[in-house]
């Protein structure tokens, strides 16, 4: 693989400094303006995060600039270009009029008026984005952590509870994930991506040389989350990658099938959802082979049949069945539109 600055930064989404240190290189300094264009994503992570606090919001930030805070001590380190927060599902529609009150709108899809398909959509998706165009800036409301079912919503609430911390930038404090559950968090979303983007592995590398963590912990949160799997992958793409870098606590093998299919896809020329039928499958088989268990599976394929637009539509009844049934035909039907 050919890790040129371009690619590194284009294809892989890798700042300038992030770029300097992988290659021993010191070029940072001609980029000044992706700087600049990070310190100005900084600001409005602060407005929209100052806007939710004064609306008595709790929200739990994921990521974007306090995970840069975290690892490098410097919030605009990494390049970010949505910002993550988790929220209770009864804020919804609070947080999304306040963020349409600061110019974001939905990308993907409305919430429902209709309280019966509200209910179904909270149930069966984790997450909205909603976005600002004059700012080319996205914001992704959580109220789930994923989107399958890796353990009862009630367990995952409890972890979240008794494993978050606090972290400060620009004067302000932040609730942000404990050490251990954020550097699973990290290696569960980039695991569940198949790490197509390098800058998700790059983000595990540096966190397990910069930041202290519980290992007796983190195993613990790993075996009640079910990720086994995805740290011996993430294992074995650091030392692919990474030759020498610091391992996660494992006692497994990698399953070749999932490493093969990673590298497949960190070499891709483009990082982009693709239209090959192909690789959809391969994406799918990947997908339902990360984490065990029956109830994670059927999710997984749950989560593939229902397409969410098909959600507002006036003319299918609001009926599980009924969703999950025409979800395929409905999405090329989408395609084909």
């Amino acid at each position: 693989m050919n890790l040129s600055r371009e690619i590194l930064y284009h294809r892989h989404r890798l700042s300038h400094q992030q770029i300097d240190q992988l290659l021993g290189e010191q070029k940072s300094g001609d980029f000044l303006l992706e700087k600049l264009a990070q310190m100005e994503q900084l600001r409005e992570f602060f407005r929209i995060t100052d806007a939710l606090k004064e609306a008595g919001i709790s929200f739990i930030c994921l990521k974007g600039p306090l995970l840069s805070q975290r690892i490098y001590g410097d919030p605009a380190w990494r390049i970010y270009n949505d910002f993550d927060f988790l929220i209770e599902p009864g804020g919804i529609n609070e947080v999304l009029t306040i963020m349409d009150n600061m110019g974001y709108s939905s990308t993907d899809f409305q919430i429902p008026s209709s309280k019966k398909r509200k209910v179904f959509l909270i149930k069966y998706l984790n997450e909205l984005m909603v976005y600002n165009s004059q700012k080319n800036t996205g914001v992704e409301i959580h109220w789930r952590l994923f989107s399958g079912r890796i353990v009862k919503q009630n367990d995952l609430k409890s972890i979240i509870d008794n494993n978050f911390s606090g972290l400060s930038i620009g004067g302000r404090s932040f609730k942000v994930f404990s050490p251990e559950l954020e550097l699973l968090y990290l290696i569960m979303h980039g695991g569940f991506h198949a790490y197509r983007r390098m800058k998700w592995l790059l983000d595990i590398k540096d966190f397990l040389e910069n930041v202290p963590y519980n290992e007796d912990m983190f195993v613990e949160l790993t075996q009640k989350l079910r990720a086994m799997r995805l740290i011996t992958l993430t294992n074995a793409l650091l030392q692919y990658f990474f030759p020498g870098s610091k391992q996660l606590p494992a006692n497994q093998k990698v399953r070749r099938l999932h490493l093969a299919f990673c590298l497949q896809e960190i070499n891709t020329e483009k990082d982009e959802d693709t239209k090959s039928l192909r690789v959809y499958f391969q994406r799918f088989r990947f997908a339902l082979g990360v984490i065990p268990g029956l109830k994670y599976k059927l999710s997984v394929i749950k989560n593939n049949l229902l397409a969410t637009d098909s959600i507002n539509s006036k003319y299918i009844p609001c009926v599980p069945f009924i969703y999950f049934l025409i979800g395929p035909f409905w999405k090329l039907w989408r395609g084909f539109r």
